[in-house]
């Protein structure tokens, strides 16, 4: 089978990126190449700017997310579709990663910091120290969460990163109970993907990951595409239920992406995954 990271991809899904709804379907086909070229083009502009002395607290949240988006979307997702074929050439894009995530991680934890004077204590002991977040702090503590999961797939769970799981649950739990329909759901879908591979998973890991399903689907309104692909890779394929899998995925492939404009790109992209997904069935299912 084909290899799958110990996050599943977790929050692959999240590409709100600064390209137009409205950018044509037949070349959304080629996203990765697109994806790299925006989000590098946006990185070098922020930190541009950086250089210059000009980066405000809303630019650096956008250079945190556009680090992970790059990250996922670009990195980790051509390092996943070569990794069986060329693996010297994955691990290229994987070291590369891992510069980025590393990067995202420190700028989000020191915002986090700045914000919040005993933000690195409350992340290690955050039953005995009491910070008082906002929903202005959500955004950190979710590409925080999810620059964490990109280190430890990107070092395919060195165990020296993977000691830093638990922390990604107690980010996700932390912005679940400040603003649990932030970003059409977002939350939610992530927290499918950290149950399954949380250090304490639940004893029933599928019904946990079905009820975020459904919360992060009525928070969408049922618009968002990536909860569907979440549950595919991270539940149907780890318990081996293909028609599931094929269920799942036939229904992305069917949906329509442009109610919301907000989520067109990120849908288009969720398709083009399962597709992809769908191309590798034999590699993913023993029958």
């Amino acid at each position: 089978m084909l290899r799958i990271s110990i996050l599943g991809k977790i929050l692959l899904f999240i590409f709100i990126l600064s390209i137009s709804a409205c950018v044509p379907r037949a070349l959304i086909r080629y996203y990765p190449k697109i994806i790299e070229k925006t989000l590098t083009k946006k990185i070098a502009l922020i930190e541009a700017d950086h250089m210059n002395g000009f980066l405000n607290d809303e630019s650096i949240l956008e250079l945190i997310e556009a680090k992970v988006q790059y990250g996922y979307g670009y990195l980790l997702e051509q390092a996943d579709r070569i990794y069986d074929e060329d693996y010297s050439e994955a691990q290229i894009f994987q070291n590369n990663a891992q510069d980025v995530f590393l990067n995202a991680i420190q700028l989000s934890a020191k915002q986090l910091n700045d914000r919040h004077n005993q933000f690195n204590n409350w992340l290690n002991y955050p039953t005995t120290i009491n910070t008082a977040f906002t929903k202005d702090d959500v955004p950190y503590l979710y590409w925080l969460a999810a620059a964490y999961g990109g280190m430890i797939s990107s070092t395919r769970a060195n165990p020296k990163w993977v000691v830093h799981l638990p922390k990604i649950g107690i980010l996700l739990e932390k912005s679940i109970s400040i603003d649990p329909n932030w970003n059409n759901g977002a939350l939610y879908s992530a927290m499918i993907s950290y149950t399954v591979s949380r250090p304490d998973p639940p004893t029933n890991i599928r019904e946990t990951a079905q009820v975020f399903l459904d919360k992060a689907i009525a928070s969408s309104k049922n618009l968002d595409a990536s909860p569907y692909i979440s549950f595919a890779e991270n539940i149907s394929i780890k318990e081996q239920n293909k028609k599931e899998f094929l269920a799942l995925t036939n229904y992305v492939l069917d949906m329509d992406i442009s109610q919301n404009p907000n989520l067109k790109l990120s849908n288009i992209i969720s398709q083009e995954r399962a597709r992809w997904l769908q191309s590798k069935l034999e590699d993913y299912f023993y029958e």
